[in-house]
């Protein structure tokens, strides 16, 4: 978990803010930048649901199941509720679940960042388009 905040959040953080200065060095003007935001935003949410489901889904295939504690203790008058809740239903971690935390966590999210910094630092090396010197070199021709 260190090594995603301390590690890879940062970088990935570098690599994006790399990619925009070589779009905004590839194509002047705000347009693109606004673009890339755009797809950022949606990719970025359509990506964190899709994590979020297979989480839900493979926690749910190790057996692990975790009630709406707050939700069940509304009506109950005992003030240790939630607190019983949360204990009864974190007696049903087995091991196939804490497997698949750590690897998730150490293995795969850490894997999946690095992976896009990668591709982002292979986009932002590429070289650049200048349409104006080709514009510009037509013309003298």
């Amino acid at each position: 978990s260190l090594y995603l905040y301390y590690f890879v959040f940062p970088w990935s953080g570098i690599e994006f803010l790399n990619l925009l200065d070589t779009l905004k060095a590839k194509h002047p003007g705000g347009n693109p930048l606004l673009y890339m935001f755009l797809i950022k935003d949606i990719a970025g949410g359509f990506l964190g649901n899709l994590r979020n489901m297979a989480l839900m889904w493979l926690l749910a295939s190790t057996g692990f199941y975790e009630p709406d504690c707050n939700a069940q203790c509304e009506t109950s008058t005992a003030a240790d509720c939630v607190a019983q809740c949360h204990a009864e239903a974190h007696v049903s971690i087995t091991a196939g679940t804490v497997t698949l935390v750590r690897v998730l966590y150490v293995g795969i999210t850490p894997g999946a960042y690095i992976l896009a910094c990668m591709m982002i630092r292979m986009y932002s090396a590429l070289e650049p388009h200048d349409f104006h010197k080709k514009q510009s070199s037509s013309d003298l021709g």
